[in-house]
């Protein structure tokens, strides 16, 4: 599958570059950001007043800060992991990133080289892998959490960015709710110029709920036969069987594909999901069509609010290009051949031309390389979803 050279338009990620070192050893990653302003974007990189180095800390200068509503009585409390990338070039990057950590925690992850007795930071994945708990392990910036192991996966804040004052806090406490779902499309020749197709188009979608137990795909992970399916054809069978069979999932409901991906073009949820405190995750995908196995989507985002201990009323994301690690290709076009042996799940991110698919250049006082959303997903609380009561 084509080894990304971009990706959203916060932070690139370090294994998905080409011709860069593996994200094990991600220290020329950051050589590769010319200047103070570029360098400071990217998580994981910081600027010494002559170059760009690795250090492992350097979060978001502004963080969203969500105004809570008065929290009713508390219930059960879930668990919540994040994950992801980052890479090159000066490239731009929103205003405001999301946190996926509770909320009761720092919002900025502390920096690697800030941990007690914690490796040199040019040796991320040793600092990472010293980190025995899932607490220890999401509070530190570009290590995250696979269930049994802390490992190194810098671009965590590229699998979404909320929008506006998203997320907005709910006063309803009750154990099961259901929410709509829409996906409006942002994937547009204006957007995305470089090699835009002619017949752009999305297949269906796939959501389910779940508790941090379960893992539909997420950054550096390999593709399960579902997701490579979907990120393939856009057959959705697959995945729906493995959801089915998972005892960690509680619903997943299909929405429908864009067969004109103009700009604003929406696809709807066919019913409210159901979610509950014990399954308070959301995860989705639909295939960007046509390509060898590009995808969006999200993964583990939290729809409960764990320090109000309600649900949020509506919650807006941008979401980005991914590739599945599958298929061999760099254009949109169906027919390649499959990557041996098969690649990790990768986002895309601004590389060294523009000359790339998702790749655009942006203006600000001098030109850079980006990569826009590819689409915004909303999800809004149905109190009275008949399915879920």
């Amino acid at each position: 599958s084509l080894m990304p050279s971009f990706m959203p338009t916060s932070e690139p990620s370090i294994s998905s570059v080409p011709s860069v070192v593996p994200s094990a050893s991600p220290t020329s990653f950051c050589d590769r950001f010319m200047g103070e302003q570029a360098c400071l974007l990217v998580s994981c990189c910081d600027w010494n007043g002559k170059s760009c180095f690795f250090t492992a800390h350097a979060p978001p200068s502004s963080m969203p800060t969500i105004s809570q509503e008065p929290s009713p009585t508390p219930t059960s409390e879930p668990s919540v992991m994040p994950s992801v990338v980052s890479s090159s070039i000066p490239t731009s990057k929103p205003s405001s990133m999301p946190s996926l950590m509770p909320s009761s925690m720092p919002t900025a992850k502390p920096s690697i080289s800030s941990m007690p007795s914690a490796m040199p930071s040019s040796s991320p994945t040793s600092v990472c892998s010293r980190l025995t708990g899932e607490e220890s392990c999401e509070r530190v910036e570009c290590c995250d959490w696979d269930g049994s192991t802390c490992f190194f996966s810098p671009g965590a804040s590229f699998n979404f960015d909320h929008i506006g004052d998203s997320p907005k806090n709910s006063i309803i406490p009750v154990q099961k709710v259901g929410y709509s779902i829409a996906f409006t499309n942002q994937w547009t020749s204006a957007n995305h110029p470089f090699s835009y197709p002619t017949d752009a188009h999305w297949s269906e979608f796939v959501y389910a709920s779940h508790s941090s137990a379960y893992v539909m795909w997420r950054d550096q992970a390999r593709a399960s036969r579902g997701v490579e399916l979907i990120a393939e054809t856009g057959a959705l069978g697959d995945l729906q069987s493995e959801l089915a069979t998972e005892d960690s999932v509680l619903d997943q409901v299909e929405a429908f594909g864009i067969e004109d991906a103009f700009d604003g073009a929406t696809s709807f949820s066919k019913r409210d999901l159901c979610v509950d405190t014990d399954h308070p995750l959301v995860s989705g995908i639909g295939m960007i069509a046509p390509s060898p196995d590009w995808f969006s989507g999200v993964y583990n985002l939290p729809l409960w609010n764990r320090e109000t201990q309600t649900w949020y009323r509506k919650v807006e994301v941008d979401v980005y290009a991914w590739d599945a690690g599958t298929e061999q290709g760099r254009d949109y076009n169906f027919s390649n051949r499959d990557t041996v042996p098969r690649g990790a799940i990768s986002a895309f991110i601004p590389g060294d031309t523009e000359r790339m698919v998702f790749v655009s250049v942006g203006q600000a006082g001098l030109p850079f390389l980006q990569v826009k959303p590819v689409g915004v997903l909303r999800f809004e609380l149905q109190e009275s979803s008949r399915n879920c009561v």
